[in-house]
């Protein structure tokens, strides 16, 4: 369900995925009153629950304010939550207000899926105690997998949303730092957020020869840029169970991330994690890959994606878990 300040009247799309999944999303006009928003998608849930047969469960992705409407069906339900929000919830606006409203959702909740430990212990500081199951995020392994031919020059590869929580500046003064020590190596960073700040960084320090700059990436264009890295970089201030990771190991390659979230919780050998913040540490990780990267198995990095993160298996893990209810 999704507002649309285009639309003047209700618009229904059918999407049938396959003969066991059909999508109902209804987009609604979107109103510049947030309150008037809000009783728009509770409407929605109603109209959406019209057009099925009743289910014997429902599984509600990532909490919001209308989800208050769970708490008036007799039908159980389960959360599965990755938002970044609850490591930070007492900086954000009306968080009083997030906490009073989503506590009865989550403890209502018959199973409480968020993607690392980490987020789970989060969520039970501020709502009490938890039916956690831990679930990471799903990789499509098909499209997530190694390739044997890379560049012969070692590519250290970002890519985000480019916000100033990424820490890009600390990945761009680590660069200039490795370039300046006579280390042959490219980095190629981009993002479907702003790159004026590495553009500047680039021209300022004549590093055109060594970052390369993307534009926003597909899906496919991203696995693809993977294939040919010989490392990710992630140097976060705070991240949950990030996909970027996931997808790299599925790739078979390696990283350098900072130690945040539940970063920690699935981090295979060969990738190192480093202090948040701490440049010092990401050259010399950086400096230790390089050195390394001979000696890297891609093929121990994607089975442990596979085991981790496929369709295959965090179908199984929600399986379980819908049978349990």
């Amino acid at each position: 369900m999704e507002g649309d300040p285009q639309l003047s009247s209700w618009k229904l799309v059918i999407n049938e995925r396959n003969p066991n999944l059909k999508e109902y999303i209804y987009y609604f006009p979107k109103s510049s009153f947030s309150c008037l928003n809000f009783l728009k998608k509770i409407w929605g849930f109603y109209k959406g629950m019209k057009l099925i047969s009743p289910p014997d469960l429902i599984h509600a992705n990532v909490v919001h304010y209308h989800f208050i409407w769970l708490l008036f069906q007799r039908l159980p339900y389960v959360i599965a939550e990755h938002a970044t929000q609850y490591h930070r919830l007492d900086e954000l606006p009306n968080a009083w207000l997030k906490k009073l409203v989503f506590r009865p959702i989550f403890r209502s909740a018959k199973a409480v899926m968020p993607v690392s430990l980490h987020l789970g212990q989060r969520l039970e500081y501020f709502f009490g105690n938890l039916p956690l199951h831990i679930v990471p995020n799903v990789v499509d392994t098909d499209r997530f997998q190694p390739r044997e031919l890379k560049p012969i020059v070692f590519n250290f590869l970002h890519i985000s949303n480019l916000s100033k929580a990424k820490n890009i500046l600390g990945i761009l003064d680590a660069i200039k730092e490795l370039n300046q020590g006579g280390f042959q190596f490219t980095l190629t960073i981009g993002g479907n957020g702003s790159r004026e700040i590495i553009e500047k960084f680039r021209s300022q320090h004549q590093l055109e020869n060594v970052i390369t700059v993307l534009p926003p990436l597909s899906h496919h264009e991203v696995a693809a840029y993977m294939q040919r890295a010989h490392c990710f970089i992630l140097f976060s201030d705070f991240e949950n169970q990030p996909c970027v990771l996931a997808e790299a190991l599925a790739c078979g390659l390696p990283y350098i991330s900072s130690r945040v979230g539940g970063v920690e919780e699935f981090t295979p050998e060969f990738c190192i994690l480093i202090d948040k913040g701490k440049t010092s540490q990401l050259i010399s990780a950086m400096t230790d890959m390089l050195h390394a990267h001979p000696f890297l198995k891609s093929e121990i990095l994607a089975d442990y994606a596979a085991t981790q993160f496929s369709t295959s298996a965090i179908s199984l893990k929600i399986n379980k878990i819908y049978n349990d209810c």
